[in-house]
């Protein structure tokens, strides 16, 4: 029976000589697994050279795929131009079907190694983790907005993401996606469950910051009795916080102890948060609606299980308000990484696509973190040539701040040039032969390429018209 053969020759490469090579053999060794080669051969992701050159070679055209958002033709021109590979865009579709596996696996790796950085204080005194959780939502053109739903843990101490989990919108939000660590503290919204967060933390010897609502907490004397939370707090004054200890229900039949902190905001802010309710809830019911929920409006409820004698009132509901550091970090990774061009809707394409830009998220962020390391040093003795009208300083401490924004661009355009490179206009030229495949499309036989016919109805008419204009 005949069988088809392939060609594993190497086909004579068109490349120039591009400093960005060696800068990306550099993190190649530095900041990904030393056994990324091995890896890419066990897991099927490299199983015949045919004509991409090198296991590296592969994951830079993944890489530049998922970081400049590139199509699949657009990656096979670039391939071409970089002397990488020369193959139709059908064939780079499959090579990332082929490599999801060991894409999965490097992603865990890249996680699982988080160092934790220099300027950090280390012992006993300090907390293992402070870990923002959230999940956010990913749209994918012409889908519904709740296409994709990342899983986040955020280290608030180190700044760098430690657990993302990838799903769709059936899957709910919880901690059971994340693996906690002895001593660590997570915080999150009030969209996670109390009973089953508590059950969580408690069992794998974490702590928990977790905000509910009145209507959803149930919290219970020793004996089970319902505490009535109003009542216990009506006459609190604004701009100031207190506790109950109490008793939660988790869904595994067992009950938690925990303390309940109710933080009251100023009253300007209050009356403010109020308001919005009001409106919203105007405009959601009717006129008919319940005000007990524009009353709670004013109020921060929180769930924690971590100890009075360590932590107060106040310091629980101020460590709750960074969760908002979270946010932000989507709010990057959304606009640094464009996540809104992402157009493929089959799954297993599009979960190996956001594991990507997870791959490119996270050499962003050592790279970020390499430049905050280097800028603290700077701002304690600050250089004489720094021009102080354009750095930002803290009023209340009167101290330089880094700004986390301007990092997050700065380190995700060096990456993207590093994996992109550059190539002379000669060498474009040398290249164009092959780069016609991309460029050039059959003429149609129902329908006319109208640019095409134009242009060429055009020259014929400005070649009739010549004669009359030299006479």
């Amino acid at each position: 029976m005949s069988s088809q053969s392939y060609d594993t020759q190497q086909q004579e490469v068109w490349q120039e000589v591009d400093t960005s090579d060696e800068d990306w053999n550099e993190l190649r060794a530095c900041r990904l697994p030393a056994n990324l080669e091995s890896k890419a051969i066990e897991l099927k992701a490299w199983s015949r050279q045919r004509e991409v050159r090198s296991i590296g070679d592969l994951l830079r055209a993944l890489l530049v795929l998922a970081a400049l958002g590139y199509s699949f033709q657009r990656l096979a021109m670039w391939a071409t131009l970089k002397g990488i590979a020369h193959i139709s865009e059908r064939a780079w579709r499959k090579r990332m079907q082929q490599s999801a596996v060991w894409i999965a696996w490097l992603l865990c790796e890249l996680l699982s190694v988080q160092s934790t950085p220099s300027w950090l204080q280390t012992g006993k005194q300090r907390a293992n983790r402070i870990l923002l959780i959230d999940a956010t939502r990913l749209r994918i053109a012409g889908g519904t907005g709740d296409d994709v739903r990342l899983h986040w843990s955020y280290d608030l101490l180190s700044g760098q993401t430690q657990e993302v989990a990838i799903s769709d919108r059936h899957q709910a939000e919880g901690l059971g996606w994340f693996k906690l660590q002895a001593g660590d503290i997570t915080v999150t919204d009030a969209g996670y469950a109390v009973g089953s967060t508590v059950a969580i933390v408690l069992k794998q010897h974490a702590d928990a910051i977790t905000r509910t609502t009145a209507s959803h907490l149930r919290l219970e004397t020793e004996k089970g009795e319902r505490i009535d939370l109003k009542s216990r707090l009506k006459r609190q004054p604004y701009g100031k916080a207190r506790h109950l200890m109490g008793w939660v229900n988790a869904p595994d039949g067992e009950r938690y102890p925990v303390r309940f902190v109710a933080y009251r905001l100023p009253k300007e802010v209050a009356v403010q948060a109020q308001e919005r309710k009001r409106q919203r809830l105007r405009e959601k019911r009717g006129k008919n609606f319940n005000q007990e929920f524009v009353w709670w409006a004013g109020w921060i409820l929180l769930v924690t299980t971590l100890p009075l004698e360590s932590w107060s009132d106040e310091e629980v509901a101020q460590l709750y308000r960074a969760r908002w550091q979270v946010e932000l970090v989507f709010k990057r990774l959304k606009q640094g990484l464009n996540w809104h061009g992402v157009s493929i809707k089959d799954w297993d394409h599009l979960s190996t696509l956001v594991q990507l830009k997870l791959i490119v998220w996270c050499l962003q962020e050592q790279e970020q973190l390499w430049m905050r390391e280097q800028l603290c040093q700077l701002i304690q003795v600050p250089q004489r040539d720094w021009d102080e009208t354009n750095l930002e300083q803290d009023e209340a401490t009167g101290q330089w701040v880094i700004s986390s924004w301007r990092l997050t661009q700065q380190g995700l355009q060096d990456l993207c040039t590093l994996l992109r490179g550059r190539w002379s206009r000669h060498h474009l030229q040398q290249c164009l032969p092959r780069l016609g495949r991309y460029l050039l499309s059959r003429k149609r036989k129902k329908r006319i390429h109208q640019e095409t016919s134009s242009r060429s109805w055009l020259i014929q008419k400005m070649a009739r018209l010549m004669p009359f204009s030299a006479a």
